[in-house]
């Protein structure tokens, strides 16, 4: 039986302060990046480490994907105002 770890949805845009889609969160939303940073930060990305550290859990090659971001960044269906 092969084994596979799966990581879905670690974005970029979500997690750097200097992406166009942070900057535009934090100038309409002050603040409101602050979680999924410190979510990610302090519990998100230490268990991917962990687990990927598990002798047997990442029998295969780690792969990635990427799409471009919608709207430059913002999200879908919008300019960024309300």
């Amino acid at each position: 039986m092969k084994r596979a770890l799966v990581v879905v949805d670690m974005q970029r845009y979500y997690l750097d302060p200097s992406s166009v889609f942070c900057l535009w969160a934090e100038r309409n939303h002050p603040g409101s990046m602050a979680y999924i940073a410190q979510r990610c930060t302090e519990t998100v990305i230490p268990n991917i480490v962990l687990l990927r550290s598990i002798p047997g859990s990442c029998a295969l090659k780690a792969t990635s994907s990427a799409t471009r971001p919608h709207s430059a960044g913002f999200p879908r269906g919008g300019s960024g105002k309300h």
